[in-house]
């Protein structure tokens, strides 16, 4: 059954979400941001999305061998440069396999929240949880994709960038305690993308956790028809950072 929630601040942004398994506090850390989030199943046609007007797709984490997700591997390649795309755990596998690249079997697999994962574009180290068995082929990846993230118990990839097309995606997963504040500045970067692009949008600022973020306020955007079975919709709204 679909289910809705109510704003309860200025809506910001509307947001795609591809569910492949995503877990409640994904969806507070975007609600929280000033996001209105419509969640499609990981089986939907790319073009309910591209008919949503949305700002954005997000590819959740999730179970499972990444290739074998085929539609949405497939959705996400239909919606490169089309709107800007975020992805994690196994989002940020499903976005690799769009751009073609290979992933493979990990021997024991990344999994417990002890995993340091460093940012090769500023230096900066985070302690992450993982849980996933599988990982990106460097080799594989186009000249186009820009390695961000490595995990350093291995030097397996752990974040990419499309140098052209706004796109990005990194291995973590998602503790509620833990990854929260990583998570969040995570998303700032996702929203920041596509910030100031459209017609009849203003820069503000507003806050998350306390710190400021630079978001866009929207223009008059048309809202599309989207059939009840498709899509769960999901209002801006505050919660505790439990986990579901």
């Amino acid at each position: 059954m679909p289910f809705t929630r109510d704003a309860s601040h200025q809506q910001l942004f509307r947001i795609a979400i591809l569910d492949c398994g995503m877990k409640e506090n994904i969806l507070r850390i975007l609600t929280d941001l000033g996001c209105s989030c419509v969640v499609f199943r990981s089986s939907v046609h790319a073009s309910k999305i591209i008919d949503g007007g949305f700002d954005g797709l997000f590819v959740s984490n999730g179970p499972g061998d990444p290739q074998h997700a085929f539609n949405a591997i497939n959705v996400v390649r239909q919606l490169l440069g089309k709107v800007p795309i975020f992805g994690i755990c196994l989002g940020h596998q499903i976005l690799a396999l769009a751009c073609n690249a290979r992933t493979y079997k990990l021997p024991f697999g990344h999994h417990g929240i002890n995993h340091p994962i460093k940012d090769l574009r500023t230096g900066k180290v985070e302690i992450t949880s993982q849980n996933h068995n599988y990982a990106i082929d460097p080799q594989s990846l186009h000249p186009d994709i820009e390695v961000t993230h490595r995990n350093l118990n291995d030097g397996t990839v752990a974040g990419i960038r499309h140098r052209q097309l706004a796109a990005f995606s990194c291995s973590i997963t998602q503790n509620p305690h833990l990854d929260r504040t990583i998570l969040a500045n995570l998303f700032q970067e996702f929203l920041e993308l596509d910030a100031g692009t459209q017609d009849g949008s203003q820069i503000i600022e507003t806050s998350s956790e306390n710190r400021a973020v630079q978001v866009r306020i929207l223009g008059d955007t048309a809202q599309k028809t989207l059939r009840a079975d498709d899509v769960v919709s999901l209002q801006p709204s505050r919660h505790s950072d439990c986990d579901a």
